[in-house]
C-alpha cells in the first residue's frame, strides 16, 4: 500500500482489522403470515373484479363505436345552392389589433 502512495514510507502505513459479525437472521412467527391471508385474498378479488369491469366497459365502449350512425342524404337543391357571402368584417376591428 504503501509503495503505490507518493510521500509515504512504509513505517507510516497501519493496517487496523476490525472484527466483523453478523448477526443471524431471526425467524418470524408463522402466525404472523396466517392473519394476513384474508387480507390478501380480499385485495386479489377486488382487483380481479376491477381489471374485469374495466375490460367490459373498454368493450362496451369500443363496440358503441364501432356502429355507424346512418348519415342523412342531403337534398339535389343543396348541390345547386348559390355559395355563401364573404362575412363583412368592420375596419375598426381590424386596425385595434395592431
Amino acid at each position: 500500500v504503501a509503495a503505490a502512495v507518493d510521500g509515504l514510507k512504509s513505517d507510516d502505513v497501519v493496517l487496523v482489522v476490525d472484527v466483523v459479525s453478523i448477526p443471524a437472521p431471526i425467524a418470524r412467527p408463522v402466525a404472523a403470515s396466517d392473519s394476513m391471508r384474508p387480507l390478501v385474498v380480499i385485495l386479489g378479488a377486488t382487483l380481479t373484479a376491477l381489471a374485469f369491469l374495466l375490460v367490459l366497459l373498454a368493450w362496451k365502449l369500443k363496440k358503441s363505436k364501432v356502429a355507424p350512425a346512418p348519415v342523412a342524404q342531403q337534398p339535389a337543391q343543396q348541390a345547386n345552392a348559390v355559395a355563401p357571402q364573404r362575412p363583412v368584417i368592420n375596419p375598426s376591428v381590424q386596425r385595434k389589433v395592431a
